[in-house]
């Protein structure tokens, strides 16, 4: 862990505002498939889950926007669009909500992939302080690592974390690599599915159980097209009102659908 964090600063140093930004949202997408790793998202509360699921979506839109928009616009439009998904203010934040979980270490990597979501919003959302924000950087990289090797973690393993095993070992070669592909400006992504292997099945099946097949669809595209989004679209989904949003993704979704999104 220390040496990834070594290299991860290292690199992060030869990278512009944009890139870094870039580099922050894709290890959120990246870690998001292990909030559902058990097939479902029972380490929230029932009338929580599909609110907590949307807050996650909106902020790595947000996030993506960011990226888009540039500094100056994305300025003033960040923090609309991040208090029009009331689910904050109501509820406070998914990953310091969660429910006692029978498997200890799949509760930990799923608080872990949230925290990398929040962390990359929070990146996104100081666009223009990145010499401060060096930790929110970092810790969405080490958030979505963390999710990856609580889940090859036993829980009755001894250590607290395995980041020796092949989920965690995989999420660090390819992290490295994206940073090494950002950096060339390359926006072609590793997006070999394969390598979740049953994790990415479970969250696509958590999802439908929700009632979020909208979702489930939606990041199987952005993995499919290598996390290049689709401007207007996401432009729409931003601008869903904040009543809907408020009640959660499944809501978000059938609003979506009704006005030919």
């Amino acid at each position: 862990m220390d040496s990834f964090i070594e290299q991860l600063k290292n690199e992060l140093q030869k990278m512009d505002r944009e890139q870094i930004a870039r580099f922050a949202w894709l290890c959120a997408v990246r870690a998001l498939p292990f909030v559902g790793a058990k097939g479902n998202f029972n380490h929230w509360e029932e009338m929580y889950r599909k609110r907590y699921l949307y807050y996650l979506f909106r902020l790595l839109d947000i996030s993506y926007y960011s990226i888009l928009a540039g500094a100056e616009a994305a300025e003033e439009d960040l923090d609309v669009y991040y208090e029009e998904t009331g689910i904050y203010y109501h509820y406070g934040d998914p990953y310091k909500r969660l429910n006692p979980y029978p498997d200890r270490n799949i509760g930990y990597s799923a608080a872990s992939a949230a925290r990398s979501v929040h962390e990359a919003y929070q990146t996104a959302a100081n666009y223009d302080k990145f010499a401060g924000f060096e930790e929110e950087i970092t810790n969405a990289a080490c958030c979505a690592l963390n999710a990856a090797a609580y889940y090859d973690t036993k829980d009755d393993d001894d250590d607290d974390c395995n980041y020796n095993g092949p989920t965690s070992t995989k999420m660090q070669q390819i992290l490295l690599g994206d940073i090494k592909n950002i950096q060339k400006w390359d926006k072609i992504s590793h997006n070999d599915l394969s390598w979740y292997k049953e994790i990415w099945f479970k969250f696509q099946q958590a999802l439908h159980r929700e009632g979020c097949s909208y979702w489930a669809h939606l990041y199987n595209e952005i993995f499919e097209k290598s996390f290049v989004l689709n401007g207007k679209a996401l432009e729409k989904r931003l601008s869903v009102p904040s009543n809907i949003c408020e009640q959660g993704a499944e809501a978000v979704a059938d609003f979506l659908r009704g006005n030919e999104y």
